[in-house]
């Protein structure tokens, strides 16, 4: 009897045990292949899904404004949130017809426009804004004279080991999204730059302005041809429909002010603080023009106007 009561005992606490060890299994760390690509971002935010098209009445002005903090960026997020409030405040645009996207991955901003384009008449303005960093990867269509695209880089690639043209904002997909919108009159600044060093490898010092081009992986690393400033445009941005405001050329260097935000939005809208009553290509020459005085960086660093800039004449 002793001897099957304890037998019973044993049994019970072996079946204690394995329970246990069923509840609390031992955790595993695991690492993100290079090869990882964000399928979907880890932030799925929408914009402009309740809107309806305009049927007839007054034009509309709409404004995404984006930015992504990458690598040693740390203010891209305020000149978007910055932007957004200034061009709101001057066309007097409705909450709902703004998208703010701060830490912005790439099917976020893809998806944005899209969308916009199911709201869009011909008589609306479009507004679109990009704070972070630039670069270029292997042209893969043959429209480039150069065989690069360039890029603008998302959260994406935050963290990855092997960045590819996957995680990035390809100009012809860029092109194609907004050439989409029923309205010539699109307006898009971009405060980033195409050209640079290995950008991964250098290590900024405190204080100092920090260089608004990334290179690592697949993107940014390809060799330029040395005459690039002679003008290789075959194909991407310069087919974006309405007019672009550019922080600096393809050849030039963009840079973010460790105390401010990006150089070019931040003397931008100052001058439009300084002349609301101007338009937009008058701001943008006074801006030029104060260039010098707002770049720490002791490089040039000229914003650029391309495109239909008879749009930017127009209050």
């Amino acid at each position: 009897m002793k001897l099957q009561l304890l037998s019973h005992f044993l049994i019970f606490i072996l079946l204690g045990l394995l329970s246990a060890c069923q509840i609390a299994p031992q955790e595993k760390s695991f690492r993100v292949p290079n090869s990882y690509t964000h399928s979907r971002p880890l932030t799925q935010r929408v914009c402009w899904q309740q809107l309806s098209p305009s049927r007839g009445g007054l034009p509309r002005t709409f404004i995404l404004a984006a930015a992504a903090n990458v690598g040693e960026l740390k203010l891209t997020h305020r000149d978007a949130q910055q932007f957004a409030s200034a061009m709101q405040a001057r066309y007097q645009v409705p909450n709902d017809q703004i998208c703010l996207m701060t830490e912005v991955y790439r099917t976020e901003f893809e998806q944005a426009l899209r969308n916009l384009a199911q709201v869009v008449n011909h008589q609306d303005r479009v507004i679109i804004f990009f704070s972070g960093h630039g670069s270029y990867v292997k042209d893969d269509n043959g429209d480039e004279s150069d065989q690069l695209d360039e890029v603008l880089v998302p959260l994406d690639v935050n963290d990855l080991e092997m960045p590819r043209r996957q995680e990035v904002i390809v100009d012809d997909q860029l092109v194609q999204l907004v050439n989409a919108l029923h309205t010539p009159t699109v307006l898009t600044f971009i405060d980033a730059c195409y050209a640079g060093g290995l950008y991964m490898g250098t290590a900024w010092a405190v204080g100092q302005p920090r260089l608004k081009f990334f290179a690592k992986g697949e993107v940014g690393t390809l060799p330029r041809p040395l005459n690039v400033s002679a003008g290789r445009r075959g194909g991407g941005l310069a087919s974006l429909q309405g007019v672009i405001f550019a922080a600096a050329p393809e050849y030039q260097k963009a840079w973010e002010d460790p105390n401010q935000g990006g150089v070019f939005t931040t003397c931008f809208l100052q001058e439009l603080q300084r002349y609301p009553e101007a338009n937009l290509s008058q701001i943008f020459q006074a801006t030029m023009a104060k260039m010098p005085a707002c770049n720490r960086a002791n490089e040039t660093q000229s914003p650029e106007i391309k495109g239909n800039i008879n749009l930017a004449t127009h209050n």
